[in-house]
This record gives structure tokens, C-alpha cells and sequence, in this order.
């Protein structure tokens, strides 16, 4: 069993964080591994997008499609799917660049589909000044569809 933690920010302005329990990430390569960001899917309830900072000696680079649910006194996520995100410039143990994605945002598209956007951070050699790169995300077979201009970023 694996724990993520859900920040709670209460009216009062007071905060309460809670353990968010993972019991089968649904991937080969195992638990969620150095997870970077998340964003909320838009039109649902509960559901959500986290996100490895991407491949890392040719493993990970992994994006978790998670629901939240709440039993008894504590929150479950159920891991719905797992979207796999091309290497762009991996990582490895000798190797400081590479891809790190540290934020996502999701958007609706008119097809039933999600867009994402990933922002990469910058100051490495590969990319000095960040980038972002988008994808739209097939929720029902777990595949990202890229464009040119999405897979090389601005």
C-alpha cells in the first residue's frame, strides 16, 4: 500500500492534510516514482491526472489516471489508468538534462478527449528557459495523440 497526501484548505483558513491511499498503481514498473504534478479533469467529480517528472533510465515517465473516494475516515484513490509519455530527453544516472515535468493543466476538447499540457522547467542544458508541450489524452485506451507543435513544445 502506498500513500499521496491531499491538502485540505478549510474556510476558516486553517489546513488539514491527509493520507490518500494507493493499493495497485496498475503498471509493471511498480508505485508512482518522483510525481511532479497533477491537474484536476475537467467535467468529473473526482477524478484527477499525476505525473512523473518523465522517463528516467529508460523507465517511468508515467501519468496516472486516479478517482478519489472517500470510505470511512480516510480517501482512496483508485488508479483508472496509466498513460505512458514519449521520451523526450530522458534521464539517466550519468546524464543532469533531460525532461521534468513539474506542473500539468487538463482542458476539455470538444471530442469527449483531455488536453494536457505539460510544463517542463528550465535551467538544464536541453532547455534553458522551460518549455511546455501539450498532448490530448484518450481516457478509454489510455493514449496520448501529439501534434508537431505539441511534442516540440513552445
Amino acid at each position: 500500500m502506498h500513500v499521496l497526501s491531499i491538502l485540505r484548505v478549510k474556510e476558516d483558513e486553517s489546513y488539514k492534510l491527509e493520507p490518500l491511499v494507493v493499493s495497485d498503481w496498475r503498471n509493471n514498473d511498480g508505485k508512482g516514482s518522483d510525481l511532479e504534478a497533477a491537474c484536476k479533469i475537467p467535467s468529473t467529480e473526482n477524478e484527477f491526472l499525476i505525473s512523473e517528472s518523465g522517463k528516467w533510465d529508460g523507465k517511468y515517465g508515467r501519468i496516472f489516471h486516479l478517482q478519489i473516494n472517500k470510505q470511512d475516515t480516510s480517501y482512496i484513490a483508485e488508479i483508472m489508468g496509466v498513460l505512458d509519455f514519449p521520451e523526450f530527453d530522458a534521464k539517466g544516472p550519468d546524464d543532469e538534462t533531460g525532461d521534468e515535468v513539474e506542473g500539468l493543466a487538463c482542458q476539455s476538447t470538444n471530442n469527449d478527449k483531455v488536453r494536457i499540457f505539460f510544463g517542463e522547467r528550465g535551467g538544464s542544458q536541453a532547455y534553458s528557459s522551460g518549455l511546455i508541450r501539450w498532448a490530448e489524452a484518450d481516457l478509454t485506451n489510455y493514449s496520448l495523440a501529439w501534434t508537431n507543435g505539441g511534442k516540440n513544445g513552445c
